[in-house]
């Protein structure tokens, strides 16, 4: 039978919307998605209407608060939204009312990964557990919460729908091998795709014009683009990109096709190739501490944890406020968010004035309660100040690195010396020394 064309483009129309909301930045109601970006230390937001370029601010969130932006009341518009870490509550702007409600949901060690997995047009709260592979999600339909493991160790989220049946399926990204799990709502089968490598991030989208998002991945070294088309199978190549550039992939032209696109936050620049005309389109609006919110859509979500584990130097004593705030883990954060996109965490567990012995007896605790990725050792200034043997600090330092190894971590030995040649010579002097014997040193399995 025949469907009336009319009635055809009204199931198509329909069907476009649908698949691109749960990811979309549609903050007016033209179907086309806005250019956006968080100012992460201020909680400011700044969206410029594609109706009108009118750019519109609001603030909701802060340093400790992921954007979690979906239409969590069903009116086809995105709302603001951010998941609060600490407090492990989602802060919620209505757009359909403009009234902000707080939901408790989740932990403070919860990757966010909102999206419509029970298929009724309204995002539901939604995170993932990156050390269980567990997805918790509160179905906006019932009001219940479903549970589910799904996942491989080292594997992270990259949520879509791939099946095209309206509901986001469970879907993970394993870089260290390119491989992709996708759990298909529709059949419950497993997808699995081998696509992709460790130095590319997964870009999931609809670049095909149908209704199944298409596994596709992003090199922001390269700045090539690899699309797994579902129309056809076949793998599409695309340059497009700038060095340290994060991918912004979107439906900047409403013609209900994702867009190739970066943002380059220190030139505040988004470069967009259009799907309509494959033309150059180039917008400015951003800042170096800014981040394009599109960076943290569904595979872009880094969820990467680092333990910054340190003295008063890692705490911020002496810095602008004399404590966290200020220190060089929120500077950490913001830089690496800003080149590289999605939700980098640099967790603060600096103890002024201790030495490497001290730093060594409260690793292991510490690092069962930050479930990081990587370790960051600003560790053996104060043990010059005492005049510690060289010995003890480089076995203290070796301990502390095989911690963060036996646990599977990525380690990083750093420091910023803090004394000037003019002020304490002799402490500068040992750490000098230290430093040089220290790239002498025979590599070891711990020290690697």
């Amino acid at each position: 039978m025949r469907l009336p064309s009319l009635l055809v483009g009204i199931l198509i129309f329909a069907s476009i919307s649908s698949r691109s909301m749960s990811a979309g930045q549609r903050y007016d109601f033209d179907g086309v998605d806005d250019i956006s970006i968080y100012h992460r230390q201020s909680g400011n937001w700044y969206i410029r209407l594609s109706t009108d370029g009118s750019v519109q601010q609001h603030q909701l969130g802060g340093p400790d608060s992921t954007p979690t932006p979906g239409d969590y009341d069903g009116d086809n518009i995105t709302d603001i939204s951010v998941f609060h870490r600490p407090s492990a509550k989602w802060y919620i702007r209505y757009s359909s009312t403009g009234l902000h409600t707080a939901i408790p949901y989740g932990g403070t060690d919860n990757t966010p990964v909102q999206g419509d997995y029970d298929g009724d047009s309204i995002t539901d709260i939604a995170f993932f557990l990156r050390h269980t592979q567990q997805w918790y999600i509160r179905e906006s339909s019932t009001g219940g919460t479903r549970v589910q493991q799904w996942g491989v160790p080292g594997g992270r989220p990259a949520p879509a729908d791939y099946d095209g049946d309206g509901k986001t399926d469970l879907a993970v990204y394993l870089p260290v091998l390119g491989d992709w799990h996708i759990l298909e709502s529709s059949t419950g089968r497993h997808r699995q795709e081998r696509f992709g490598s460790s130095v590319e991030r997964p870009v999931p989208g609809y670049f095909d014009d149908d209704i199944y998002a298409d596994v596709a991945i992003y090199s922001p070294k390269s700045g090539n683009w690899r699309i797994l088309e579902s129309t056809t199978g076949q793998i599409v190549t695309r340059f497009w990109g700038a060095l340290s550039a994060p991918a912004v992939p979107a439906d900047y032209d409403g013609d209900g096709i994702t867009d190739v696109a970066v943002y380059a936050p220190q030139g505040r620049k988004w470069y967009i190739r259009q799907s309509t005309d494959g033309g150059l389109r180039v917008e400015n609006g951003g800042g170096v501490m800014a981040r394009a919110i599109a960076a943290y859509a569904q595979g872009a979500i880094e969820n990467l944890r680092i333990h910054c584990h340190g003295d008063s130097i890692t705490y911020g004593t002496d810095s602008a406020s004399n404590g966290p705030a200020t220190a060089y883990p929120i500077r950490l954060e913001e830089h690496l968010e800003g080149g590289f996109g999605g939700d980098i965490i640099a967790l603060n567990f600096g103890n002024p004035g201790e030495t490497t012995s001290s730093g060594t007896s409260r690793l292991a605790r510490e690092l069962t309660l930050s479930r990081a990725n990587v370790l960051l050792l600003m560790e053996g200034t104060n043990d010059h100040f005492f005049n510690t043997n060289f010995d003890t600090i480089e076995s203290n330092l070796r301990n502390m690195v095989l911690e963060g190894l036996l646990r599977g971590m990525a380690v990083v030995i750093a420091t910023i010396p803090p004394v000037m040649p003019s002020q304490r010579p002799e402490q500068h002097a040992n750490i000098t020394h230290s430093i040089r014997v220290y790239m002498t040193l025979p590599v070891t399995t711990a020290s690697r």
